[in-house]
């Protein structure tokens, strides 16, 4: 247990500061630190998780729930179909198109729609309409679900889904407000989403950083063998699965920024993939200065013990920490 608890808190923080820790994990670590990728791995995925399970269930509290208060209840009939219930809440505002249909559209205080109830087929406004992402280099975020006649469809931007009411098991007689949308939203966002965003975390970043090491280490061989350091494979990757703890940490910091995309993309930056190189660059000065160290130590040992004197000042190489 206290190896577990120091590969999770206390080997990070030597991985990220310290240079004369990757002395050690090339001649005393062993194996490619496989305990140590996955614990880390797992305790940024915790880490995400409950920031964005935090943040969700605040916005399904606040934000989310002035949205719904003008969801519009209805009613699923025999056939399956969509119907608006007849008692509605003063809140609810329904909208009469140009063919003299009703239909309700709800957008955010940005003017952005969200939600649009249209079982009758009406001409919609264009301004009540799903939006497409005019650019990729300025993404927005486009969520728009529309319920029809018999489907609900969902539109991300860029393509639409839908499925039928029966296939999302809403049986005959089944009734929906906005109360009960709220009360479901609520037990989801503190019970189930916190599951599928810490799965969805945990796998996105173990293939972001097998891929990271993977790139990373071949070229740190080669770093390896010109700094004259000869070294097997098994070890450079070693040294690759702590050098990406810097990589593993911006990640993890731009997630607590994905409100500023600006920010968000300059921390996952091509650019920021090439700081494990930094470390495999001291890696490699300070492991061959020790062991140029440790032989001039012992040479100077063997002319003391012969009486011939040392100039030796006891300091040890390859200290202090980085700071790329």
């Amino acid at each position: 247990m206290k190896r577990f608890f120091r590969r999770m808190f206390y080997y990070p923080v030597l991985a990220v500061c310290s240079r004369r820790f990757y002395v050690s994990v090339i001649s005393r670590f062993r194996g490619v630190s496989a305990k140590y990728f996955f614990e880390v791995i797992l305790l940024a995925s915790l880490v995400i998780t409950v920031y964005m399970t935090s943040v969700t269930v605040n916005y399904v509290n606040t934000d989310l729930n002035k949205l719904l208060a003008g969801f519009p209840g209805f009613v699923i009939n025999k056939d399956g179909e969509f119907e608006f219930l007849e008692q509605q809440s003063p809140a609810v505002i329904f909208r009469e198109s140009r063919d003299n249909r009703k239909y309700v559209s709800i957008r955010t205080p940005g003017g952005a729609p969200v939600f649009l109830f249209n079982p009758e087929h009406a001409m919609v406004d264009s301004e009540d309409l799903p939006r497409e992402i005019s650019s990729m280099k300025a993404p927005e975020l486009v969520f728009h679900i529309t319920f029809e006649k018999n489907q609900v469809s969902v539109f991300n931007g860029i393509s639409s889904s839908a499925i039928t009411y029966r296939e999302l098991g809403m049986l005959p007689g089944t009734e929906v407000n906005a109360a009960t949308v709220s009360a479901n939203l609520r037990v989801l966002s503190s019970t189930l989403m916190p599951v599928l965003i810490f799965i969805t975390m945990f796998i996105s970043i173990v293939f972001k950083m097998v891929f990271s090491i993977a790139i990373t280490s071949v070229f740190g061989y080669g770093i390896f063998y010109f700094m004259g350091v000869r070294t097997t494979m098994i070890t450079v990757i070693r040294v690759n699965v702590y050098a990406n703890t810097i990589i593993l940490l911006l990640f993890s910091v731009s997630m607590f920024m994905i409100d500023s995309p600006e920010v968000f993309v300059a921390l996952n930056g091509a650019y920021m993939g090439m700081l494990p190189m930094i470390y495999n660059f001291f890696a490699a000065v300070d492991f061959r200065k020790n062991s140029l160290g440790s032989s001039s130590s012992s040479s100077d040992s063997r002319d003391s013990s012969s009486g011939e004197g040392s100039d030796d000042s006891g300091n040890r190489s390859g200290g202090g920490f980085f700071r790329p």
